[in-house]
């Protein structure tokens, strides 16, 4: 009998990425989980060929954290007595690989809820197409692509949403101080380019693309879209969802999708980020057929931005580390 699919939604940060998780996971058969960032997270463990005794449950009680507390709780690991159950599954194979941890995870976190097929909402994950595909041949990917100007006025304000919803001071900092349009703006064109390359490679029936504009304006047709190339049954009630993170409004609980969050920065994104925005991405902002508004920069804003990048950078570095796995690796996919 088949394994059930693992659905993988990727994308740049402030794509949509969060708001397909929480449509998809309204569905009766499907549960995305929070962001795991399991590639980079277990960098060091994925060509291990054995897992067993505490590094096992370790692992498990750290997926569990992750997902009970939050991400940047991940240090702050506890025992779960759930780690018992997906190292029992895990205990009938003969050799245990982290494929075989982190599909037992994902199963087990759909199955409590009564749902069979799992998935992963990690951004960072667009990076990690290649990688992810040869760990799970059966994996599905959705990736959402979103204006870059829209991105970066979502990322610009982003740590707005943390102070709303209580995240600790620190993160709220590494949130605040990660934003830079030139750095953000690169990262888009490589998660751009990422996905559009995955696209080449492995074809239509094993990854969609979904413009965030397209979702938010027309999220019915666009979700039944999605269900089809899933090969799941589109229910009305899933576009019923709560406003969650957003970083340019205060409608936190509110159900529904709004059509304006797409057309936001085109009143609240200055010149300066507009210009850097269109600058970098100009070509790929044609090829997904994004109109080029030609603002001119503020030459103050323009030196000071060019000024503080490298020094930016250097505290952006710093602060993320713990985030990073690999820090090489995390550069050369963004960066390089």
């Amino acid at each position: 009998m088949p394994e059930n699919p693992i659905i993988f939604i990727v994308g740049n940060s402030r794509s949509g990425t969060t708001l397909m998780a929480r449509i998809l996971s309204r569905h009766p058969d499907v549960h995305i989980l929070n962001e795991t960032h399991f590639i980079e997270e277990f960098a060091a463990e994925r060509n291990s060929l054995r897992f067993e005794g505490e590094q096992l449950k370790s692992m498990i009680n750290k997926m569990f954290t992750i997902q009970r507390k939050d991400y940047y709780r991940k240090a702050e690991t506890e025992q779960y007595p759930e780690t018992e159950s997906v190292i029992n599954e895990l205990s009938q194979l003969a050799e245990i690989s982290l494929r075989d941890i982190i599909r037992s995870f994902f199963v087990f976190e759909a199955n409590r809820l009564g749902k069979s097929i799992p998935g992963d909402q990690t951004p960072r994950h667009v990076f990690y197409i290649n990688e992810i595909k040869k760990m799970f041949p059966e994996a599905l990917f959705i990736n959402m692509s979103r204006d870059p100007r829209g991105v970066l006025l979502s990322q610009k304000y982003k740590w707005k949403a943390g102070i709303r919803l209580k995240v600790p001071l620190y993160e709220t900092i590494r949130t605040y101080l990660n934003y830079h349009p030139i750095l953000m703006a690169i990262m888009w064109r490589k998660g751009i380019k990422s996905a559009l390359s995955a696209c080449e490679r492995i074809g239509p029936e094993e990854i969609i693309n979904v413009k965030f504009e397209h979702l938010v304006n027309d999220p019915e047709n666009s979700i039944k879209m999605v269900c089809d190339f899933l090969g799941v049954k589109y229910h009305h009630s899933m576009i019923d969802v709560p406003v969650s993170m957003s970083s340019t409004s205060t409608d936190e609980g509110k159900r529904g999708i709004s059509k304006n969050v797409a057309e936001k920065w085109t009143k609240s994104l200055s010149a300066t980020d507009v210009y850097f925005a269109e600058k970098i991405n100009g070509e790929l902002m044609e090829v997904l057929g994004y109109a080029f508004t030609h603002m001119k920069p503020n030459p103050l804003k323009l030196l000071f931005f060019w000024v503080v990048l490298p020094f930016q950078a250097a505290v952006i570095f710093a602060l993320n580390l713990n985030r990073m796995g690999n820090p090489v690796t995390f550069i050369k996919k963004r960066f390089g």
